[in-house]
Order: C-alpha cells, then sequence, then structure tokens
C-alpha cells in the first residue's frame, strides 16, 4: 500500500522520483510495530501513519531490516530522514485528499 501510495504521488508529480527508494521505505515500516499492521487496509494505513508522525522524534533508532545499520544518516546505505518525513507528509496529505 504504502510503495502504491509513492508510486501515486510520484506519478502525479507530488513527490520527486528516487528520493524514497522502495528499500528505504520498506526499512521505515519495518520498524513500525507489528500490530498495526491490520487485516483492514484502511485502518492499517491510517495506524502506521499516525505512528510515525507521532514518533518522528524516535526515528533516529530506526533500523534497516538487518537491525543493524541505522536507517537514517549519510552513508549511500542509509537514507535522509528529511526525505522519509517529506513522503510521509505527502502520503497523509494524499489521504486527507482521497475522494470517498
Amino acid at each position: 500500500m504504502f510503495k502504491n501510495a509513492r508510486r501515486s504521488l510520484v506519478d502525479g508529480g507530488r513527490f520527486e522520483e528516487g528520493r524514497a527508494p522502495s528499500y528505504f521505505l520498506a526499512c521505515l515500516l519495518y520498524n513500525v510495530p507489528d500490530n498495526l499492521f491490520l487485516s483492514d487496509r484502511q485502518a492499517t494505513m491510517v495506524g502506521v501513519l499516525d505512528w510515525l508522525v507521532k514518533g518522528f522524534n524516535y526515528w533516529y533508532a530506526f533500523r534497516c531490516q538487518n537491525g543493524v545499520i541505522p536507517l537514517f544518516g549519510k552513508t549511500e546505505q542509509q537514507w535522509d530522514m528529511n526525505d522519509a518525513a517529506a513522503l510521509i507528509n505527502a502520503i497523509v496529505a494524499m489521504w486527507r485528499d482521497w475522494p470517498t
């Protein structure tokens, strides 16, 4: 769902291609508590986005899926925290504006 949301944002010209590679998005979601991934996709989207937004101050502790490398930093194996925050904010805005 999150990769599809990113693709929709990129295709719609609302987010820059390459700013949120799939691997880093998967790593971001790896850090989300398992109990937020539900069978109800809408509840999952809302819960995960809410948790990420409210927990932004704790992102410094996030790890890549290997559990070793910090997700955010300045190496090629890490993601820029500003890019991650921009993606999450763009997905939140898209979700809020989604037709019902």
